[in-house]
């Protein structure tokens, strides 16, 4: 006789991920602005803070409709509303345009890899890399 492991499985407990970021991103939002302190620390300390593992602070930013900025590289975590708008444009949006020019190199480069010898006549140059038509 085989035995089949019982696993005690929660079902329906748990919010929806996109719905517990959101509420996440709303709560996160209001120690922010409560707690100005907080803001530029690095997320280390803020994720203790709140109680939460890095994660779910990222999918709290994300799920924040862009009120609350941080961006690779940077230090910690911000609102919006009480950022500059050049040092918005200095910082965050800096940084993502760095960071979409590298990931856009790395797939050209991927492309050029993967197409190789092997698209012959059916291939197109566009930005450097091969794609099929």
């Amino acid at each position: 006789m085989t035995l089949q492991p019982e696993f005690a499985f929660k079902s329906n407990t748990r919010k929806p991920s996109a719905e517990r970021a959101r509420a996440d991103a709303d709560l996160l939002t209001d120690v922010l602005r409560k707690r100005p302190d907080l803001q530029r620390r690095p997320a280390e300390t803020l994720a203790l803070v709140m109680g939460w593992n890095d994660r779910r602070l990222r999918a709290a930013a994300e799920a924040s409709r862009g009120e609350i900025l941080s961006a690779p590289g940077c230090t910690g975590y911000r609102l919006a509303e009480s950022t500059p708008v050049q040092d918005y444009y200095d910082t965050e949006r800096a940084r993502y345009r760095s960071q979409i020019r590298l990931m856009e190199s790395r797939l050209c480069e991927m492309d050029r890899a993967v197409h190789s010898g092997k698209c012959g006549e059916k291939c197109v140059e566009k930005c450097g890399s091969a794609l099929v038509r």
